[in-house]
């Protein structure tokens, strides 16, 4: 899942409202793509860019709030990066790029997210390891954010959560959440959680 789905499907379960406004967002994108590929010229295609343009405002500004509060919580050097994205009009407007291009060049959709650490973007600079660690400080904070909203700690699924990790950093990342979530792991060597307090359900 890129970090672009990642934070979609948390701010959808967080913000009801994003969920919604998305939505309407998405249909109004596949609206307007079928149109442009359409010959001649379809004013109704006007219409869908105004629905486009308000509900990119509102959930642009839904997902800045998020990451704001993401970043208050987070520690130790790491922060969430929301990118817009954004084209310059040159000689002609993006429109009418758009309809000679017959594809859309711009929009919320494609705005991106990062995280850094110390300036460095984690994909780049860090090891897969290094990766899973940050991540984990970021389900953390994600974690704390959600459960100051619904006063109930949310329920965080891991499968095959131990693959690739050392003791040391299978540790450093659950002890990250393990508080701020009500943790279902899948295993199949369950004496690499022999520090943590848990009900076994063998299969």
């Amino acid at each position: 899942v890129t970090l672009y789905k990642f934070f979609n499907i948390i701010l959808s379960l967080y913000d009801k409202g994003y969920l919604n406004v998305y939505g309407e967002y998405i249909k109004a994108l596949k609206q307007k793509r079928r149109l442009l590929t359409l010959e001649g010229k379809n004013d109704t295609i006007n219409a869908w860019n105004l629905i486009l343009l308000e509900r990119s405002k509102i959930i642009r500004e839904k997902r800045r709030s998020f990451v704001k509060k993401i970043n208050k919580i987070l520690k130790k050097g790491i922060l969430i990066s929301y990118k817009e994205h954004f084209i310059e009009d040159k000689d002609e407007s993006i429109f009418e790029r758009e309809l000679k291009e017959k594809r859309i060049l711009t929009g919320c959709h494609r705005d991106r997210f990062f995280v850094f650490k110390e300036n460095k973007d984690m994909r780049f600079f860090y090891s897969s390891g290094q990766q899973k660690n940050m991540f984990f400080e970021v389900l953390s904070a994600i974690g704390i954010i959600f459960a100051d909203k619904t006063c109930k700690k949310p329920i965080l699924l891991l499968d095959d959560f131990d693959s690739e990790l050392d003791l040391k950093n299978l540790n450093y990342c659950l002890e990250r959440v393990i508080d701020k979530f009500q943790v279902i792991l899948t295993t199949t060597d369950k004496k690499r959680y022999s520090k943590f307090n848990f009900n076994l359900i063998s299969l």
